[in-house]
């Protein structure tokens, strides 16, 4: 047993998030410097932006049958070497076709990075520090994200896209020591992945009717990526933009794209305190069930208050509201899925879930630029309301057949 496993999940959290920063980054500087780039259109950057997401859809089952046959140590390595190839490579090759390419790389390294990460956090824990650990990782990683928009964005603007792709693939090939030390731990579960044909009828099985069912796990969480992560993401700047031109900020006029992003920047901010301590509550409590539905309800209540006509003041609070309960939501679904998983068919779970959130994550644009926005908040309230709803006959469920075995 790991002596120290938090240190291990911040090594690899760290790792993560340097990987992540060049990706991030290109969510700022793409839209203003794509004519350097050899982009003709502005339509080309939103291709860019988004095919990293689609390529991923094919490519978590074939990923997950490597991991479930080779050392995860050698795909974490795989992942940080592409992350520095593609990083690199964006300030150093031009044209909508190498683009287009380097960005679907991008998607393999998310890909080998993102399950491979939730295995070694699988091997690291147990359901007494799962949430915790979960919860660290998820909250220290995002601040790449928030140092490639932040940081990115602003030494692009004065150094220009190339050098800052650059300086920023370099920082993450040195990262690569860190996974050889911290992605090395030894596996619990190793006599269940050396079985898959044997096991694949119990897999399906155990995913429809298994104690724990994790099916409905896996759809909660492809919802809530569908909404939080996929729509809501997707239509902040234009939803502020629908209630402000521009406002004072601490005396400077800033857009409604600046405001948006400063609004996601605080997610990421409080992300590294507030992810591990909902999931410590996640590791302490036996009502999981009431828990998640608490959180769903609050954000199915800021969500159905986004079409009301409120002052963008208030409109603000209910639009933090949702960047706190995204938080909230995805480390309490991480959890409960990497529970079920770190006892069945590990790699299976892990692999059907990151590809489930990517299918969330994907069609959630489409949600919110499909329909008229005040239709996509208020059925995305109505999604929450039932999810809510379910879970909380579950729990009750629960707890009955918990009472009755008393």
């Amino acid at each position: 047993m790991i002596d120290n496993p938090k240190r291990h999940v911040t090594m690899m959290a760290l790792v993560t998030a340097v990987c992540l920063m060049g990706d991030s980054m290109l969510y700022i500087a793409l839209p203003i410097y794509w004519r350097e780039l050899g982009l003709a259109s502005l339509w080309e950057v939103g291709i860019l932006l988004s095919v990293n997401r689609f390529v991923r859809l094919p490519l978590s089952p074939l990923i997950g049958i490597l991991y479930a046959r080779m050392d995860k140590r050698w795909g974490l390595m795989i992942s940080v070497i592409l992350a520095f190839l593609t990083t690199t490579s964006y300030g150093l090759l031009s044209g909508f076709a190498w683009w287009v390419v380097l960005r679907c790389l991008w998607g393999v390294a998310w890909t080998f990075l993102r399950i491979g990460a939730y295995l070694t956090i699988l091997d690291l824990s147990d359901e007494r520090n799962r949430g915790a650990l979960l919860g660290r990782y998820n909250g220290t990683y995002r601040l790449g994200s928030l140092v490639g928009m932040l940081a990115g964005g602003f030494f692009a603007d004065m150094y220009g896209l190339r050098s800052v792709a650059l300086t920023l693939g370099i920082i993450a090939l040195i990262s690569l020591p860190l996974v050889w030390k911290y992605s090395s731990v030894p596996s619990q579960t190793s006599t269940v992945l050396k079985t898959p044909k044997v096991k694949g009828s119990l897999q399906v099985k155990f995913l429809f009717k298994g104690p724990s069912n994790v099916l409905f796990m896996i759809v909660t969480g492809l919802l809530v990526s569908m909404i939080c992560e996929g729509m809501f993401t997707a239509t902040l700047s234009h939803l502020v933009s629908l209630h402000v031109s521009s406002i004072f900020v601490a005396g400077v006029v800033v857009g409604a794209t600046t405001v948006s992003g400063l609004l996601q920047a605080m997610r990421w901010g409080w992300s590294p305190w507030l992810s591990p301590w909902f999931g410590r509550k996640m590791d302490r409590t036996k009502s999981h069930g009431r828990l998640i539905s608490i959180v769903l309800i609050a954000a199915a209540c800021c969500f159905a208050a986004i079409p009301l006509p409120l002052p963008f003041s208030v409109l603000l609070l209910f639009i933090v509201g949702i960047l706190v309960s995204s938080t909230l939501l995805t480390t309490a679904i991480d959890t409960l899925v990497t529970n079920a998983a770190s006892s069945s068919f590990k790699v299976t779970i892990i692999t059907l879930y990151t590809l489930t959130l990517d299918v969330g994550a994907a069609l959630g644009p489409i949600l919110g630029y499909s329909v008229d926005i005040n239709v996509a908040f208020g059925a995305s309230a109505l999604i929450l309301f039932v999810l809510a709803g379910v879970w909380l006959v579950k729990f009750r469920s629960k707890q009955s057949e918990h009472m009755s075995a008393q």
